[in-house]
């Protein structure tokens, strides 16, 4: 059994971040490579794995020994030096990934507070927060995620963002606000930033920051975080425009729905300021 420095209590995202710099840069850039490490990550934590394919265990086996023998790594094991036991890594039993049948796992709960964690840190408003779980169908033939569901996803995301605000409106707006009834948002422009490959099985954080308002108008920078990775996967950049769809006019923010978001701009960036100092 591996042993583990006491400085080396590893999560998801150490394991996955070991097993990524100790393999060979063709094989970290490749589709497969992606699966080979969720896959190689997941095994260090259940149980069950012993029934995977042996070839992805000892991948990740190797992967962090190596890490172990390498000084400049934080995984570093000196000579003489034996880490902790299973009982002190894991007082309550190694994380399950599913605790009970319907229910979140242990491991998915750790990664969601470090998705969530990443994007309160990097300035996303936690009202915007939508999680997003990546199905088969999800994906094309080059077996990730297809491009066109980034923005799918996005969507979902910014409508559930502004149905949240709405909420602290009169009630007629918190209605009117996703129907596309009297005074709300349409998408004017959107870009995306692919960062990494999705695959399947994965959940994405998706996580929206405000910027930039005017009267008419104002920016939705956009966070797509795995879960599986630990990392960004994609981000992207639109205009919304304030539109009124009684009259199929643009038209200004109303006065009560354009101070919350200013609120919420505010509140976002410092946490951004605070963030990058």
């Amino acid at each position: 059994m591996l042993r583990l420095p006491p400085r080396s209590m590893l999560t998801a995202g150490k394991c996955l971040r070991a097993a990524t710099r100790c393999a060979p840069s063709a094989t970290r850039h490749s589709h497969s490579s992606v699966k080979v490490i969720n896959r190689a990550s997941i095994t260090l934590f259940t149980p069950q794995s012993a029934e995977l394919p042996r070839l992805f265990f000892c991948f990740a086996v190797q992967a962090l020994q190596d890490a172990f023998q390498d000084p400049t790594s934080p995984f570093y094991l000196a000579p003489g030096e034996v880490g902790p036991s299973d009982a002190e890594m894991w007082p309550n039993g190694p994380p399950s990934l599913d605790d009970a049948p319907g229910q979140p796992g242990t491991l998915e709960i750790i990664l969601s507070r470090q998705a969530e964690k990443h994007a309160r840190e990097a300035g996303y408003d936690p009202l915007s927060f939508w999680e997003q779980k990546i199905v088969w169908g999800d994906l094309d033939s080059f077996r990730h995620l297809n491009n066109v569901r980034y923005v799918r996803f996005i969507e979902s995301g910014r409508m559930k963002y502004f149905s949240e605000l709405a909420k602290g409106l009169s009630a007629e707006t918190a209605k009117n606000m996703p129907e596309g009834k009297g005074k709300s948002i349409i998408l004017k422009k959107i870009g995306v930033n692919f960062k990494r490959p999705v695959v399947y099985p994965d959940t994405l954080l998706v996580s929206h920051r405000p910027h930039s308002l005017e009267p008419t108008r104002f920016h939705l920078s956009t966070s797509l975080y795995s879960y599986s990775q630990q990392a960004e996967v994609a981000s992207s950049d639109s205009i919304c425009v304030w539109y009124d769809y009684d009259t199929l006019k643009k038209c200004e923010a109303p006065a009560d729905i354009g101070a919350l978001l200013q609120e919420r701009t505010t509140l976002c960036a410092e946490a951004h300021q605070q963030r990058s100092r």
